[in-house]
C-alpha cells in the first residue's frame, strides 16, 4: 500500500483502498461528482486517507494507456492533476484515434516537461507496474471499479460514506 498514490495524512485512522479504471464511466462518475465530498470531509480533514490502486479491466482499451501516463506525470510530481484531468477528460480521450497525444497535451497544460513525459509514455516506463497492479486486484478479488476496500471491507461508491463513518467509529 505504501507504493500507491495517496491523498490524505499517513496519520489518518481511516484508510481507503479505491480500486479503479481510467476507462470507466462509473470511476468518472465517482472522480467528478462523488470524490470532491469524499476528500473535503475525510481526506482534508484528516479523517481517513484514499489510495489509488490501478485495475485497468481489459474490456477497456484506454486504461492501461491511461494509468501510464497517470504514472509518468507523477514522476513529475503531477500524479493527481493527471488522475483528474484524465476522468474529467473521459470522452475526449476514448473518442479519440490518438489519445496519447491528449495525454500529452494535458501534461503540458499541468505545466511538465512534455518531452519527458511523452518519452515515458513512448518507452511504456510503468507498464510493468501497471500489470502488476491488475494482477494484484485479481489476486484480491476485485471484480468491478470502482470498488473501495476499507478494513478488509468491500464498499461500492454509494456505499463509500457511510463504509468511513462505521470505521471512523470503531476507532
Amino acid at each position: 500500500l505504501d507504493s500507491l498514490p495517496a491523498r490524505g495524512s499517513p496519520d489518518a485512522p481511516v484508510t481507503v483502498v479505491e480500486f479503479a479504471d481510467y476507462d470507466c464511466p462509473d470511476c468518472q462518475l465517482f472522480a467528478n461528482q462523488i470524490a470532491p465530498a469524499i476528500l473535503r470531509d475525510f481526506v482534508d480533514t484528516g479523517k481517513a486517507r484514499l489510495l489509488f490502486h490501478d485495475n485497468p479491466l481489459k474490456r477497456h482499451a484506454g486504461s492501461v494507456p491511461a494509468a501510464e501516463a497517470a504514472r509518468c506525470a507523477g514522476d513529475q510530481g503531477a500524479y493527481w492533476p493527471m488522475h483528474d484531468a484524465l476522468y474529467a477528460n473521459l470522452g475526449e480521450w476514448r473518442a479519440s484515434d490518438a489519445p496519447g497525444a491528449l495525454f500529452a497535451s494535458y501534461a503540458e497544460q499541468l505545466g511538465l516537461d512534455r518531452a519527458a513525459f511523452e518519452q515515458c509514455t513512448s518507452a511504456r516506463t510503468h507498464q510493468a507496474a501497471v500489470q502488476a497492479a491488475f494482477e494484484a486486484a485479481v489476486r484480491a478479488g476485485v471484480t468491478s471499479t470502482p470498488m473501495f476496500v476499507i478494513d478488509g471491507k468491500p464498499y461500492n461508491y454509494n456505499q463509500l460514506r457511510g463504509g468511513i463513518e462505521v470505521a471512523l467509529a470503531g476507532r
